[in-house]
């Protein structure tokens, strides 16, 4: 028979392989707070390339109880972070490392909400999100964080600056611990749709790309975050659809799309017709994403 202590080790390292790490910031893990950082995980792009995600930075050293649990799966980091927030908003950094010309951009229709210390903070209620691009501006992935609990007054500020995804939680005061849970996602064509094929309709717009779509951008925790899977997997089909000799007509194909994704989620396949009029987005809505003058 084991020891305690023996048999203390092997649960203890079962739990890391099984359930990610929860550690206080008082312990080992010294990226929680200012020092040296821990080893960044590496997700793998659809193009080959690799990217770094680093764990979260508490900046306000009277942040109390900080404690991180991270898990990792295919191509994906999600870590969750709770603490007790000081008295003053509780800022929080998360490392990113790019080496081939990536870089973060929140949602662009989201309005700034105010300026710190010079810095322009993107708003939000309880959520943000974002799109890695690669250096030709086409997205590569999604990143969030999501402030959990429904506390009054709570509410989560964002900005990105380099290669930093900066967050800055309002909790009012709050005594009881607060959590932002934070993904990073390397996505794939296959992320979105399982399969797709050129077919011939009829009519008059006869040609038609038929997509076969997966929940994928459904699964999203918020209305951010699904914008961002919105975006990057219209990146996906135009990379590697519109080199094509079928493809044309980009910007009705992309209305069309972007019709499909947000009225016509239980229908599938999705068909997109690139001889259909180039008409603007809300007359494709009003057209029920299929405009014919």
């Amino acid at each position: 028979m084991k020891s305690s202590k023996s048999l203390s080790l092997v649960l203890g390292v079962a739990l890391l392989l099984n359930f990610g790490h929860v550690i206080s910031a008082e312990g080992m893990n010294t990226s929680l707070t200012d020092g040296v950082s821990a080893p960044l995980t590496q997700l793998t792009t659809e193009e080959g390339k690799t990217f770094g995600v680093g764990e979260p930075k508490v900046k306000n050293e009277s942040a109390k109880s900080i404690k991180l649990n991270k898990t990792m799966k295919q191509n994906e980091v999600e870590q969750s972070i709770s603490f007790i927030p000081s008295a003053d908003d509780t800022s929080i950094e998360i490392p990113f490392e790019f080496t081939n010309g990536e870089y973060l951009e929140l949602n662009k229709d989201n309005e700034p909400a105010l300026n710190l210390e010079g810095v322009n903070i993107e708003k939000s209620a309880t959520g943000i999100a974002g799109n890695i691009y690669n250096k030709d501006g086409r997205s590569i992935g999604v990143f969030s964080a999501t402030l959990i609990g429904d506390e009054e007054g709570e509410s989560l500020l964002a900005d990105t600056t380099g290669d930093i995804l900066k967050l800055q939680a309002n909790a009012n005061n709050i005594n009881a611990p607060i959590e932002i849970q934070i993904r990073a996602t390397s996505t794939y064509y296959s992320t979105y749709f399982s399969s797709f094929q050129w077919i011939n309709r009829g009519g008059p717009y006869p040609l038609s790309l038929s997509l076969t779509h997966t929940n994928y951008i459904y699964e999203a925790r918020t209305t951010p975050e699904e914008e961002a899977r919105m975006f990057d997997s219209w990146d996906k089909l135009y990379a590697v659809h519109s080199s094509s000799t079928n493809w044309s007509n980009t910007q009705g194909m992309k209305d069309q799309y972007m019709c499909h994704v947000q009225f016509a989620e239980s229908k599938n396949p999705w068909n997109l017709e690139p001889a259909r009029p180039d008409v603007g987005f809300w007359n494709t809505v009003t057209a029920a994403c299929n405009p014919e003058h």
